[in-house]
């Protein structure tokens, strides 16, 4: 039996202080472009920087699932594609840089009416990202998943044309 006065065990440390990420852009696009631009064009404005194989890395969304393909053909899936919505959000169960069997969740947002940043108008859309579940990768380390996805996201603005 327990005694009165016995503490709650000490989590594991692998579930200590993983904060949540959640970052916004804005870019100058209606929301349908800006859905398709992060979607279906992510081969083109993905920083290779980022990537696992480098340099001559091909992502896409192939199958449900984020996957990269490296320059010698490896495949890498980085996430499995578990809803779409009708304005293109999406949610993702992410794997990439988490331990097997213990992957975070991400979800991107497009929300119409964002100021525009090149102009005073409000023809712009707002891309919302949260990423949760953060767990340490097999190496024991928890990546940076906020200056990952900030980057990520910095080179999509950029992409679609925001300044």
């Amino acid at each position: 039996m327990d005694s009165l006065f016995s503490h709650a065990p000490e989590p594991e440390p692998d579930d200590v202080g993983r904060p949540d990420v959640e970052l916004t852009r804005v870019v100058p696009r209606e929301t349908g472009e800006a859905a398709t631009g992060f979607l279906e064009y992510i081969h083109l404005w993905w920083p290779p920087e980022l990537a696992r194989f480098g340099a001559g890395t091909y992502l896409e969304l192939e199958d449900g699932n984020l996957v990269e393909t490296g320059p010698d053909g490896d495949e890498l899936v980085w996430a499995a594609v578990t809803a779409v919505g009708p304005d293109g959000e999406v949610e993702l169960e992410w794997q990439f840089g988490q331990a097997p069997g213990r992957p975070g969740h991400v979800s991107i947002r497009f929300e119409a009416g964002g100021p525009r940043p090149d102009t005073a108008d409000t023809g712009g859309t707002t891309v919302r990202l949260r990423h949760t579940d953060i767990h340490a990768g097999d190496d024991g380390e928890v990546p940076d998943f906020r200056a990952f996805w900030d980057e990520a996201l910095t080179h999509y603005a950029r992409f679609m044309g925001a300044r």
